[in-house]
């Protein structure tokens, strides 16, 4: 959810998320009055909501950590992108430059599937990354692949979880729950710890250097330099 008014979607649900109002948690449904206790909960904002991260932090203490995987990689993941539908009317458009603008409308309208992946996820992880704070906890899956040890110690201390990175670590290594997007390869390089840049690197081989390239000019134009080099 991103735009002006969502914020008046977001609020109530957090507040129901916090009260434990949420219907879906209710696991045992033929009782009643059951309710998970818990005091701890991760909400995971996948498709909106970057421009109201730090709203979200003031109104309800939450700790913010923004995760974030090369654009490329994600890209090849997706099938499609909900951020594109309608940007072209959409306020989220207030966040970026004319030059910007210009780009993703074009990119939409004639763009290939890499091209349209590395913009949504420009319109997506722009916001956030500009207006971060110190206060959030900001890494991104190829540094967690590489040294988990020191992203997990590192997260640890950010939630108050330290005593519990060997459990994180016993979690990081499993492979996603959905099948198409953990495949064999992958399964098998999630086993291996000598091959961790492997695991990291092994999308690049289903792009051209022309797509590589322009992949790099939209990133330069949207500012992102997280991936320079990359």
């Amino acid at each position: 959810l991103s735009g002006p008014n969502s914020w008046d979607k977001l609020e109530p649900y957090f507040d129901k998320v916090i009260r434990n109002k949420i219907p879906a948690y209710r696991v045992l449904p033929l009782k009643a009055r059951y309710r998970v206790v818990t005091w701890r909960t991760v909400v995971k904002a996948n498709q909106g909501g970057g421009d109201h991260l730090a709203r979200i932090e003031e109104a309800f203490g939450c700790k913010i950590i923004h995760f974030l995987r090369h654009p490329a990689a994600v890209a090849l993941s997706r099938e499609v992108f909900p951020l594109l539908k309608d940007f072209s009317r959409s306020s989220l458009r207030n966040h970026f430059s004319s030059r910007e603008l210009q780009l993703a409308d074009t990119v939409i309208k004639n763009g290939d599937h890499i091209e349209q992946g590395v913009v949504a996820w420009c319109i997506h992880h722009c916001m956030p990354l500009r207006a971060s704070r110190a206060s959030w906890f900001v890494c991104t899956y190829e540094a967690t692949v590489l040294n988990p040890l020191g992203v997990l110690e590192a997260l640890g201390e950010y939630l108050g979880e330290s005593g519990n990175v060997s459990k994180m670590l016993q979690a990081i290594d499993k492979p996603s729950a959905v099948l198409r997007k953990s495949d064999f390869a992958t399964q098998k390089l999630l086993k291996d710890s000598s091959n961790r840049k492997l695991l990291v690197e092994k999308w690049m081989n289903k792009l051209s250097s022309d797509q590589m390239d322009r992949v790099d000019e939209i990133l330069k134009e949207f500012d992102v330099s997280l991936y320079d080099g990359n």
